[in-house]
């Protein structure tokens, strides 16, 4: 369901859609550990990030809200492809909080091609918290981004997001299941 106010999805608590989803895919979206290190376990050395976009940028709204920053906050925004065997399997969003960007956590601002997940699970006291589930469908940006490169985009695709808890500093981390996941 979309937001009447924007493109962006109805995000809603983890517990309320997870039984919607089907269970191949479900292994996937309701992953409790790291996605990075389960994509390197199906991809082996195909493994491997693509950056779109990693710059400071004004976050969604929800973004903006879910993280408590204030309306037209600068923060990083990055947006890449996780791809195993060449086919894209998950576009993800992050938004790492300007506040956010210091100590251990300020390789954020340059990490290239290496999955922000290396980082966060580096943190023996990594928490995750607000986990979310939406179902995306055409009009919303990120289901549009993702029909782009699919030959075939199905009528939805599900996401979810997370709060993580990052060397004591808050991250939004966006992931959007592809069906390639599943092939």
């Amino acid at each position: 369901m979309l937001n009447q106010r924007s493109l962006e999805p109805l995000w809603q608590p983890y517990h309320s859609l997870k039984s919607k989803i089907s269970p191949a895919l479900a292994e996937w979206v309701l992953e409790p550990n790291s996605m990075t290190a389960k994509l390197r376990d199906a991809g082996g050395s195909s493994f491997r990030v693509n950056v779109i976009h990693h710059d400071w940028s004004i976050p969604r709204p929800t973004e903006l809200n879910t993280l408590n920053l204030p309306a037209h906050s600068a923060d990083i925004v990055r947006e890449i492809e996780l791809i195993c065997h060449n086919q894209t399997y998950i576009f993800a969003r992050s938004v790492y909080p300007a506040k956010s960007m210091l100590g251990k956590n300020y390789i954020l601002r340059h990490l290239g091609e290496r999955p922000v997940g290396d980082i966060m699970y580096a943190d023996p006291r990594l928490t995750r918290i607000n986990v979310e589930l939406a179902q995306l469908r055409p009009g919303h940006v990120d289901y549009n981004h993702a029909a782009l490169i699919l030959k075939n985009p199905p009528k939805s695709l599900w996401a979810r997001r997370a709060v993580f808890i990052v060397n004591r500093h808050p991250l939004l981390i966006s992931e959007i299941f592809l069906p390639t996941i599943l092939e």
